[in-house]
């Protein structure tokens, strides 16, 4: 992803702001991660697993993760990784993230420059705070006579051939337990234990659309403490940003018609996965519209315009002939004496 500086204070601009901390894999990060990326595929048939090595990640170079740090403002969101230096003796701090500004961005719109690729101009389509999915069912099926579980198939297998064959085969479910997990450690910081972090059981999810009209979806957990605060900001987004979706020929604009969009789109590009880890949002959900904003050539997704209202024209109604409204009024004269 490419570089570029953010001049915007958003510790000052946020109404409210929380660390969802990543200090093992039993963190409220991890486990946010895990369950949104640990299973399913891709648009491009990639396991969405594969972004797991990278969201986490404890160092990037001479920074140790401290966890994601996301802040929300009256019409701003920004999430990234809050990092730690390890080589600088005064543990210096940095916020290496996007900030995505929404809602009448008129006055930070440029028609010259392309949006940073740090800040991006994007138009909230909605916002929605939601439990967090449930987990997928941890069990595997194992054959006896066979190492691996299910079989080949092939292109003109009979449908009730294969299905006696899978009935005559012995198959036991063996439920997987997780083994207790060790007392965790965290790393730089003053937490003892994992059961003393804020849980996260809800999760903050945005619908944008860019300059292209495209839409993509963002994900951030919201720990249980910021439950109440997120409630108010969103209610907040929903009276004054928000603007309905055009897409397909339809009218997108309800939370069950996003809740419908979701679960039938083919590709939604991952805003948070385009944000933290570029490359690996090309790879799983790509869209050459998106793609543009973090490497800092995306436009400015500006608000869009008021109809304008319809004057009337007298001219009109006449031919394209411009008559004279005034009123006349009819004088009487006497007749000239000769």
């Amino acid at each position: 992803m490419g570089g570029g500086y953010s001049s915007f204070d958003r510790k000052d601009e946020s109404q409210t702001c929380w660390l969802v901390e990543h200090c093992g894999i039993g963190s409220p990060w991890s486990q946010f991660t895990l369950r949104r990326y640990g299973t399913g595929l891709a648009a491009t048939g990639v396991a969405a697993s594969v972004a797991l090595p990278r969201l986490l990640r404890r160092q990037l170079q001479d920074w140790s993760v401290q966890g994601c740090g996301v802040y929300l403002g009256t019409s701003s969101i920004s999430f990234g990784r809050q990092l730690n230096s390890l080589s600088s003796a005064s543990e210096s701090e940095l916020f290496f993230g996007v900030d995505i500004f929404f809602g009448d961005t008129t006055d930070k719109a440029s028609w010259i420059w392309y949006c940073g690729a740090r800040e991006w101009l994007l138009q909230l389509n909605k916002a929605v705070l939601e439990p967090l999915p449930a987990s997928a069912p941890s069990q595997r099926v194992v054959g006896t006579q066979q190492q691996w579980p299910g079989r080949p198939r092939y292109i003109g297998d009979d449908a009730d051939s294969v299905a006696a064959e899978v009935a005559a085969v012995p198959q036991a479910v063996v439920p997987t337990t997780a083994a207790p997990e060790p007392e965790p450690q965290c790393e730089g910081g003053d937490i003892s234990s994992f059961e003393a972090l804020d849980p996260i059981e809800h999760q903050l999810s945005m619908f944008f659309s860019n300059a292209d009209g495209h839409v993509g979806l963002l994900c951030v957990p919201v720990p249980r403490s910021q439950v109440d605060a997120t409630t108010v900001i969103v209610n907040g987004w929903n009276a004054t940003c928000e603007v309905p979706l055009m897409w397909a020929g339809r009218r997108w604009q309800t939370a069950e018609d996003f809740a419908q969009l979701r679960e039938t789109a083919l590709n939604m590009p991952d805003l948070l996965l385009l944000g933290l880890e570029t490359d690996l949002a090309t790879t799983l959900t790509p869209d050459w519209t998106w793609e543009k904003y973090p490497r800092g050539y995306g436009d400015a997704a500006l608000p869009p315009e008021a109809p304008e209202e319809e004057v009337f024209e007298p001219a009109a109604l006449n031919g394209g002939r411009a008559e004279d409204t005034r009123d006349f009024h009819h004088v009487e004269r006497a007749p000239a004496v000769a």
